[in-house]
């Protein structure tokens, strides 16, 4: 949507140890261990899926049901808290995690509740970030992105389409009403914890600087990584919260990396060197690849695709080159690759660890869970209330509506639907020339919460109709021949079961079942207008038909189960003569999403 670049911000927390602890086999068909930089085995060929690294004496496994445990990095190998659908590793004392069908929680290291992260101003939660600074990241049913502390308190309203903890207490912010989509611009706003403005900052094409890297600013001394553009080229630099310019945008400047004290990486555009603040060479662009380890080290890959370990000097500390170092910031050895099937542990100096106990070490994993998680609570209710199931309409569309009632209605239902939320639809034109030749009408979207709906009126004729002589266009007279709003999870299984009651049970209040089975359920509302509830794997689809022929011949045999046979409760008496076909170009309804 625009081009600033928010991904890459790293927090490296503590161990809290003095060691520490990777993902190992020690052959190549072996189940996984944990080995730490020392050389230190904690479990060889424990775990059959993938352990987490050790973060502050903890560590996950996935079990083989797909649910996380919390084990304790000791001897004993115990358990701690309960089955988690998604966790968060424990940078601090506290961390977001989300049990199956719940609400996301802040669990302490023993897997005690701290806090339950449910509503905020009345919104639903849906997302969470890790800690970083002492805050972490929420993001509500809407979209929009507030701050909690360690204690799970709101301390910054949900009100931000962007917000990212950057040093101190201090967020990098961007309103909705600040982004400017059709130009590429925003501005960018930096906030305290009372949602005060430090300082404001604009973004953009047309704009003095077209982009920002937080990946490379220094947040905690006002030093922000910013581009220009000319002749088509980003040439990037450092300006102050203030706007003061500390580094010139420069020609010989083409990306910013990370920065490190005074001192940042960059590239010339083909290769990597490093600099300082005050623009001086320290490493001239010779490398394919640099990675900070400390303030002094940094891993460079070369041309054959080899890794050293370097000094700001350019010195080699490494006795020989790897095809893998690891960059790990937590401060200890660092893990590097010797050859496909061989893994050890170097020092700062570039000395390999030499230990012997140490195991052989066949492959090695950085496996840290880092990335946000999402609420497993579904809102049925909220659900239900979005579908709008009335006897005589549905999702706000009425089945005795005229066409152009109907146009105004997907206008909105469209309006109220965040414009990159929309996968499929657009506004429509509200008179009859705008629909000449429309037969239906589609739209949708997505939520934060991965739910995905999609809302169709169809009709059997037109929503207008032509004059054959000189072909001036009017709303036709049809009615929908059918409503249809599909729900969609992007995970399934319990909560597709849970929506499917709730909408059956609120169509049965309509008229009476018509036939049945395990995944639909056909409710005769009146002689013209019916109701057909069906599931699948990941969806609900809800119909509401105005065509009696339609009705009745609608097959819901595709929703049993195997071998199971649909249940009729009514044989009405139009039933015993032959049918009307029904219109060919509607003899089937779309039932994928």
């Amino acid at each position: 949507m625009f081009a600033l670049v928010l991904s890459g911000i790293s927090c490296s927390g503590l161990l809290g140890e003095d060691e520490y602890f990777y993902p190992f086999q020690s052959d190549k068909d072996g189940k996984w261990g944990l080995i730490s930089d020392k050389g230190n085995v904690l479990a060889d060929g424990e775990f059959q899926n993938v352990p987490t690294n050790v973060m502050n004496g903890r560590f996950f496994v996935e079990n083989v049901d797909g649910l996380w445990e919390i084990y304790k990095a000791n001897e004993n190998l115990e358990t701690v808290g309960e089955e988690y659908k998604d966790i968060i590793e424990f940078i601090g004392n506290v961390t977001p995690a989300v049990k199956k069908g719940e609400h996301i929680t802040l669990i302490d290291r023993d897997g005690n509740v701290k806090a339950t992260l449910d509503k905020a101003e009345g919104k639903n939660i849906i997302r969470c970030r890790r800690f970083e600074s002492g805050y972490a990241i929420i993001t509500t049913e809407d979209g929009l992105s507030g701050a909690i502390n360690m204690n799970g308190e709101v301390v910054i309203s949900p009100k931000f389409a962007v917000l990212i903890p950057v040093a101190k207490g201090k967020f990098l912010a961007i309103k909705e009403k600040d982004i400017d989509v059709e130009k590429n611009e925003f501005v960018i706003s930096f906030v305290d914890t009372k949602g005060k403005n430090v300082s404001d900052l604009k973004i953009g094409t047309g704009q003095k600087y077209v982009n920002l890297n937080p990946e490379a600013s220094d947040f905690e001394h006002s030093r922000l990584a910013v581009s220009t553009k000319i002749d088509d080229q980003e040439h990037w630099g450092y300006v102050s919260f203030d706007k003061e310019v500390l580094l010139k945008p420069s020609s010989k400047i083409k990306y910013l990396g990370q920065i490190k004290g005074d001192d940042f990486i960059f590239s010339d555009g083909n290769n990597y060197g490093v600099r300082n603040i005050k623009g001086d060479v320290i490493l001239r662009p010779k490398y394919d690849n640099l990675d900070w380890v400390t303030d002094e080290l940094l891993v460079c890959s070369k041309s054959d695709g080899e890794y050293d370990l370097i000094n700001l000097k350019g010195e080699v500390l490494t006795q020989e080159s790897y095809q893998r170092i690891l960059p790990i910031q937590f401060g200890g050895n660092l893990p590097a690759q010797i050859s496909d099937n061989s893994w050890t542990f170097i020092s700062h100096k570039g000395q390999e660890v030499s230990s012997k106990d140490m195991p052989d070490i066949f492959n090695l994993w950085l496996n840290r869970k880092l990335s946000d998680i999402e609420s497993d609570f579904v809102d049925y209710d909220g659900i239900l209330n979005k579908l709008k199931i009335e006897k005589e309409s549905l999702s706000g569309f009425k089945i005795s509506a005229t066409p152009l009632q109907i146009v105004q209605a997907y206008n909105t239902l469209y309006r109220s639907i965040p414009t990159e939320r929309v996968e499929d639809g657009h506004l429509m034109g509200t008179t009859p020339e705008d629909n000449r030749g429309c037969d239906r009408l589609e739209l949708t979207w997505n939520t934060p919460g991965g739910i995905y709906y999609r809302t169709k009126v169809y009709y059997n004729g037109y929503l207008t109709q032509s004059n054959y002589y000189d072909y001036d266009v009017a709303w036709s007279n049809d009615k929908p021949t059918y409503v249809q709003s599909e729900i969609k999870f992007s995970d399934g299984g319990e909560k597709v079961g849970q929506l499917f009651k709730k909408i059956v049970a609120k169509v049965k209040a309509f008229g009476s079942v018509y036939k049945q089975n395990s995944g639909a359920v056909m409710v005769k509302v009146s002689d013209n207008l019916g109701y057909v509830v069906g599931r699948k794997t990941r969806r609900v689809m809800v119909t509401l038909i105005n065509d009696s022929n339609y009705f009745r011949q609608y097959d819901i045999s595709e929703f049993a189960s195997e071998n199971e046979q649909t249940e009729s409760f009514e044989v009405a008496e139009e039933e015993a003569t032959d049918y009307l076909e029904a219109d060919s170009a509607i003899a089937e309804v779309p039932t994928e999403l």
